[in-house]
């Protein structure tokens, strides 16, 4: 393709991009916003950044034993389908 009609291509393809992006910087953003200034302003990075409310999020919802329940369940299925096709 030449130039001209590539530029079209590049400019779609950036504001697709850009719109994908744009929910997991809000995403980061709000995890690391304290939470009383959650919706007080903007600015994409917040003045006082915080890593608590991942502490948070793993003690409410009990996190921990999601992702032990998790490993526990990847690693059989793992050892499963590495046994079964060889039997196979």
């Amino acid at each position: 393709m030449t130039g001209r009609r590539l530029w079209p291509h590049v400019l779609v393809l950036t504001v697709v991009s850009v719109l994908v992006a744009l929910p997991f910087l809000w995403m980061i953003r709000l995890a690391i916003t304290p939470e009383g200034e959650t919706f007080s302003g903007l600015s994409p990075i917040p003045s006082d950044p915080t890593l608590e409310n991942f502490g948070t999020a793993m003690q409410a919802a009990d996190l921990g034993r999601a992702f032990a329940n998790s490993t526990i369940v990847t690693v059989v299925a793992v050892a499963v389908n590495c046994v079964v096709p060889v039997l196979a």
